[in-house]
């Protein structure tokens, strides 16, 4: 925190310091939204274009066609799992991006000490 300001405040006018530290939790704050807004897009993504889904839409389809509806099952059961793991592995990922941001920001420490000081 202290190399922040140092290298981003020295000599500068308190109104450039206010300005510039408004406007880096409003950049900080709209990161953060986006999180949300793009893990929900990865998610949906994940699903759309699973490589499982479609495989397994044409097992189902070979199944109905050779009246087997065990093998549909199966085929279903798996491409849910493949889903399934697609999209945890790409939430952990986006949370742990998040959770990178936060701990990497010094605008998320600052953040932090005003909720702590306000308490």
């Amino acid at each position: 925190m202290k190399l922040f300001v140092q290298d981003n405040y020295t000599n500068k006018p308190i109104n450039y310091i206010e300005d510039d530290i408004l406007k880096r939790i409003d950049d900080y704050n709209d990161s953060i939204s986006k999180w949300g807004f793009e893990t929900t897009i990865a998610t949906f993504e994940s699903v759309l274009s699973s490589k499982g889904l479609y495989t397994s839409s044409t097992i189902a389809m070979l199944s109905k066609l050779f009246d087997n509806p065990g093998l549909a099952a199966l085929s279903g059961g798996s491409a849910a799992c493949i889903a399934l793991g697609e999209i945890g592995l790409k939430v952990f990922k986006a949370q742990n991006d998040k959770i990178n941001l936060r701990k990497d920001s010094p605008i998320a420490y600052l953040l932090t000490a005003q909720k702590e000081l306000n308490k």
